[in-house]
């Protein structure tokens, strides 16, 4: 027992103790560093400035696409029968060398430094060409519309200008209706200067007359028009309403009518067509009744030919 104590007691001594020290340290980088300021606003400047590169060549590929693709619609557009009306000859010679002149400058001189201006001034120069033409053309096809609508306008107001008098029955004052007479007198000649100008003009002569203006006058006269019926007699409103409650109701009496005789023309030619088949009919049955009758006398002409055929064998032999 007292040899393995010492023995235990020996190995215990062999183990060495570990105390703990704090230590203190400090990290260098030597590859990077932390940014100072001055090195952040050139970053920022360096970013800045790729930035405004690629959208420079954003907008000068931009450019560049539109002026290649506004050449070679306009040189469709050259080929149009409305284009062609609406352009003199020297016109579209203009354009039609302008727009080679413009495929030739994309194909052979221009680089990648070729500045976004450029593209955009040919293009400008190029629309500055046919912008005219163009005009004369959606001119045509709106103006015409436009007039009519015009028209149909000033000959309603016309109507509802003789409505005014002095008597009872009159839906306007007299010097009301006068007043707006006077008004649409001046735009109705107005309008038939400019229609005696349009008639002067050839197709491809710039427009005398635009679509705007006559919508400037159509507004207008609704305008006035609105501010005359304002005006009407307040005795006769009620009346304007029952007539026009009355034609309303006269309206659908006839369409009641209309289907009521649509019904009876229905049943008159059914009861015609019925007729006609049973005319029909007994014309068939009599046809076939004087078959019958006929087919005994058929049978002894029949027997008579044979007969006079057999005789006639008999006295050969």
């Amino acid at each position: 027992k007292n040899i393995t104590e010492t023995a235990s007691t020996k190995e215990k001594s062999k183990i060495p103790e570990v105390s703990k020290v704090s230590l203190k340290t400090k990290q260098t980088y030597t590859t990077a560093h932390l940014m100072s300021k001055t090195d952040v606003a050139e970053a920022k400047k360096i970013l800045e400035q790729f930035e405004k590169r690629e959208r420079n060549a954003r907008e000068r590929a931009a450019a560049e696409n539109e002026l290649e693709g506004y050449a070679f619609e306009v040189s469709q557009l050259m080929e149009e029968e409305s284009y062609m009306k609406h352009s003199t000859e020297k016109e579209r010679n203009k354009i039609t060398e302008q727009v080679k002149q413009i495929r030739t400058w994309l194909e052979d001189e221009t680089t990648p430094e070729t500045k976004t201006s450029e593209f955009t001034k040919r293009h400008m120069t190029l629309k500055g060409l046919v912008r005219p033409i163009k005009k004369r053309v959606e001119e045509e096809q709106t103006l015409a519309p436009a007039l009519n609508n015009l028209e149909s306008m000033l000959n309603s107001s016309k109507i509802m200008a003789k409505m005014g008098g002095d008597d009872e029955k009159s839906l306007f004052n007299k010097s009301d209706a006068e007043a707006f007479g006077k008004k649409l007198e001046k735009l109705e000649k107005w309008l038939n200067e400019e229609k005696e100008a349009l008639a002067k003009r050839q197709p491809h002569e710039d427009p005398v007359l635009m679509t705007s203006e006559v919508n400037t006058k159509l507004k207008y006269l609704d305008r006035e028009l609105n501010a005359f019926m304002k005006k009407m007699k307040q005795t006769r409103i009620k009346d304007v309403e029952e007539m026009l409650k009355q034609k309303e109701e006269d309206k659908e009496q006839k369409n009641e009518e209309s289907k009521e005789g649509g019904k009876k023309d229905e049943e008159k030619s059914k009861k015609e067509e019925e007729k006609k088949e049973d005319k029909a009919s007994r014309s068939e049955e009599q046809k076939e009744q004087e078959k019958a009758n006929e087919t005994p006398k058929e049978k002894m002409t029949e027997e008579v030919v044979n007969d006079t055929k057999n005789k006639a064998d008999k006295v050969e032999l």
